[in-house]
């Protein structure tokens, strides 16, 4: 069994993946809301973050972080599951 890591930007993808996984009998995980470091740094009071804040769109840095066990023969099921959907 492995650890699997996903951390999916493009977020109106995930019913697709979650779809596709339960139709492989991929088991269930965790999914959790995420965001960058730099958007947790724009919220302290750093000279970098304040000149880059004008380039940058830190407000659309959000993800999903999807943790889960998986058979390791899983893995390249998995892998296409978020490639395809992405």
């Amino acid at each position: 069994m492995v650890q699997v890591v996903i951390v999916l930007h493009k977020t109106e993808c995930l019913d697709e993946i979650l779809k596709k996984f339960m139709e492989n009998d991929i088991p269930g995980g965790t999914i959790l809301d995420g965001h960058g470091m730099a958007r947790s740094l724009k919220k302290e009071d750093n000279p970098l973050m304040a000149m880059l804040k004008d380039v940058i769109d830190f407000e659309d840095d959000t993800s999903k972080v999807m943790f889960m066990i998986a058979e390791e023969n899983q893995i390249r099921t998995i892998s296409q599951i978020v490639n395809d959907a992405t």
